[in-house]
């Protein structure tokens, strides 16, 4: 039953991807082509799809096949990133507050994640001048100070 009820949920996720790639029409033929020209983003885009797809499926609260994060086990103490599988998660499923209890720095990791993704492999004209900003040296030591200071935080409070 339930791997019928999966292959009917993806069927209908494949049907509603076609529909919303026909209605959207060139755009989506300017997409394809674009990401067959540049192959690391189309292999980075299929595994960002199927990590999110993984972790909409799996709950990785409960799931003994979710990964477990190492510091941890050594140490006892969180990482910056634990809680991150289980935010994503609940971000996947609406639930937003939830996600934030998990892990609320993950909204500035994947935050600036994303934007440096976008500057550096979808080249629009606005994206050089706030690249120069975004991915500056200054900026860099500023996400390193907000990440360590995560790092120290979560395991106080």
């Amino acid at each position: 039953q339930a791997s019928a009820f999966g292959y009917s949920i993806l069927l209908l996720l494949l049907l509603q991807a076609y529909q919303i790639a026909t209605q959207v029409g060139s755009h989506t033929l300017q997409m394809i082509s674009f990401l067959r020209k540049n192959k690391t983003l189309t292999i980075m885009t299929a595994i960002f799809v199927a990590v999110m797809l993984l972790l909409y499926f799996v709950d990785p609260s409960t799931s003994i096949f979710s990964y477990k994060c190492p510091f941890k086990l050594l140490t006892g103490l969180d990482c910056p990133g634990c809680g991150g599988q289980r935010a994503v998660h609940a971000f996947l499923h609406g639930d937003f507050i939830g996600g934030l209890r998990y892990n609320p720095f993950l909204i500035v990791a994947l935050s600036y994640l994303a934007l440096a993704l976008i500057i550096n492999y979808i080249r629009l004209p606005w994206a050089e001048k706030l690249g120069r900003k975004v991915l500056s040296f200054r900026v860099g030591l500023i996400y390193i100070f907000l990440l360590c200071a995560w790092w120290v935080l979560r395991n106080i409070i």
